[in-house]
């Protein structure tokens, strides 16, 4: 049986190393996380109407956690229901003055902050 040369055997055994490695390199790159936004429909009202609904627009800033659509950036039709924090916004450009938003800002809220 004929001997194989050393420098046969590093030509065969580097390439195989190589693409060991690099497939662990792929395997550890951290994976995109999926990013959601709010898409829930946005209420205005009136701030007399927002101090009826026992809701302090003055002293911002006012924020409760509920429900709400949820759907991703990359695709709109992938949607979920998720806790919102949502947030009353006022003076709202292109609305009357006194008109305030209760909006949804983020998905996946354990409290608003």
């Amino acid at each position: 049986m004929a001997k194989v040369p050393p420098h046969l055997i590093i030509a065969l055994i580097l390439p195989l190393t190589i693409i060991l490695v690099r497939g662990d390199v792929a395997a550890s790159k951290p994976q995109p996380t999926i990013q959601y936004l709010p898409t829930s429909m946005v209420e205005y009202h009136t701030i007399d109407r927002l101090a009826n609904m026992d809701v302090n627009a003055q002293n911002p800033p006012f924020s409760k956690c509920a429900t709400c659509e949820c759907c991703t950036t990359k695709d709109h039709k992938n949607c979920l229901s998720m806790q919102c924090c949502y947030r009353i916004k006022c003076n709202i450009p292109s609305k009357p003055f006194g008109t305030c938003a209760f909006m949804p800002e983020a998905c996946n809220c354990d409290s608003c902050g």
